[in-house]
């Protein structure tokens, strides 16, 4: 069987194709671009030992890595990605991001926010820290802060509607 040359455009398609696909059967790869499952696994063998097939990095996956970065360990990131951990550490060093392992480096600042009136949400979204880690650290150090209300909570609109409706009846 003659090797098959792809084009760009054919190899961009069996990148995407073989990265996003859980299955190894080519047969819908193959028949969009007209050859054989042979072919495109030829093609696959060649790239992987030369190396030079890689997944590339999505916008999504770069916002998800810049998101959780600082204060999420890279095992974790590794596998919710579903990546390789140095690949993940690579990308992370590339982009520039930096590890905030402990909130209490911040410890000034999250009393100043506090202080300030701000909910554990607000502070951590400031921080841009994990909304359980400052829950977690404000709550270890006894730190007061503004307690989030939930009035526009569905069970909360439930319970004031059926507390309304016991007086309504009670009264009558």
């Amino acid at each position: 069987m003659p090797k098959r040359l792809f084009s760009e455009e054919e190899e961009e398609y069996l990148e995407y194709y073989i990265f996003c696909q859980d299955e190894q059967n080519y047969e819908a790869a193959a028949k969009h671009l007209d050859c054989t499952t042979e072919q495109i696994s030829n093609w696959r063998g060649y790239h992987m030992k030369k190396r030079t097939l890689k997944r590339r990095w999505t916008e999504r996956e770069c916002e998800i890595l810049r998101r959780f970065h600082p204060a999420m360990n890279v095992h974790e990131i590794a596998k919710m990605l579903n990546r390789p951990y140095s690949a993940v550490a690579r990308k992370a060093s590339n982009m520039g991001l930096k590890k905030r392992t402990y909130p209490n480096l911040l410890d000034a600042e999250i009393r100043k926010l506090s202080e300030s009136g701000y909910t554990a949400r607000e502070i951590a979204e400031e921080l841009k820290f994990p909304l359980q880690t400052i829950r977690e650290y404000l709550c270890r150090c006894k730190i007061e802060y503004k307690k989030e209300t939930n009035d526009a909570h569905i069970w909360r609109q439930y319970t004031q509607s059926k507390s309304k409706r016991s007086k309504y009846h009670a009264n009558n």
